[in-house]
């Protein structure tokens, strides 16, 4: 389509069939892009002509030697994002490093009035390789100073299974994660995290260039962590979501919605300022 971009978007039949709506490719087209699927037995050598490559091919070694070789011939192309660089994030190991000790600051922009900063870092985490015994697990978290209940997840993400969540609330449920079995919700290599109470609501940031959505979320409850033994959770991404209101409580203003700026505007003078007034105390 003449003064198109074509993107090329390297994902399985599945994964293309899930995000690649009718209502994505006609917004991406008004954009002045459209999206040409690459499966994974598409010839990427054939594909000079994309303006950039969209994959999700980390952790798929045929995929990443393919996008490697891609690469290496078009340098012109830009592959999102690159391999190396997604590549700790599939390891929930390392994936949190720049959040650990004592974290990062957020802070408002500069011409904020007041100006705020958020703290920012991840609960204290071990990980449980494949094979490891009971005492051995005991010993590890003793040494990084976790206590019961933990979150456990499976360490390595984009797998089957990638996205299982099991609570461990004692000793016989952490045994019976270590010692695994036919009904076990997990099995090691494992990470396991601190559980911190949060209030059962998670909030999920999503940026996108310039673009930046607050979304808050249900999590787990104080029901679920009460009790003993070892629980499978459902996915938390499946919970309950709905967007922040234009005041979020704990949230700076870079991490409000975009829009909220214009929801701002078409309030009523008196309510603008009973919303000014509340930030304010927050």
């Amino acid at each position: 389509m003449k003064g198109m971009r074509t993107v090329g978007y390297l994902v399985t039949h599945e994964k293309a069939e899930k995000h690649l709506t009718p209502a994505l490719r006609q917004r991406l087209q008004q954009g002045g892009i459209q999206v040409e699927h690459l499966n994974v037995d598409t010839a990427l050598d054939e594909q000079a002509h994309l303006a950039a490559v969209v994959h999700k091919g980390v952790g798929n070694a045929d995929m990443e030697r393919r996008i490697a070789e891609f690469q290496a011939a078009h340098t012109s192309v830009p592959i999102i994002d690159p391999v190396a660089r997604v590549r700790p994030l599939h390891d929930r190991a390392t994936m949190l490093g720049a959040l650990g000790g004592g974290g990062i600051t957020i802070l408002a922009p500069h011409d904020e009035t007041e100006r705020r900063s958020v703290l920012v870092r991840s609960p204290p985490q071990v990980v449980l390789p494949e094979g490891v015994s009971c005492a051995q697990a005991l010993d590890t978290l003793d040494a990084a100073g976790l206590q019961l209940p933990l979150v456990a997840k499976p360490r390595f993400a984009g797998q089957p299974g990638s996205h299982g969540l099991a609570l461990v609330r004692d000793l016989a449920g952490l045994q019976a994660l270590v010692l695994g079995g036919p009904d076990a919700p997990l099995r090691p290599p494992l990470l396991l995290q601190q559980f911190v109470e949060h209030g059962s609501t998670l909030t999920k940031v999503y940026v996108a260039g310039a673009g930046v959505v607050a979304v808050q979320r249900s999590s787990l409850d104080s029901s679920q962590i009460a009790g003993d033994g070892l629980v499978a959770v459902s996915r938390v991404s499946k919970f309950p979501a709905s967007a922040l209101p234009p005041y979020p409580l704990p949230l700076p203003p870079m991490l409000q919605r975009p829009q909220s700026e214009q929801q701002q505007d078409s309030l009523p003078q008196q309510q603008q300022q009973q919303q000014r007034t509340q930030n304010k105390r927050l």
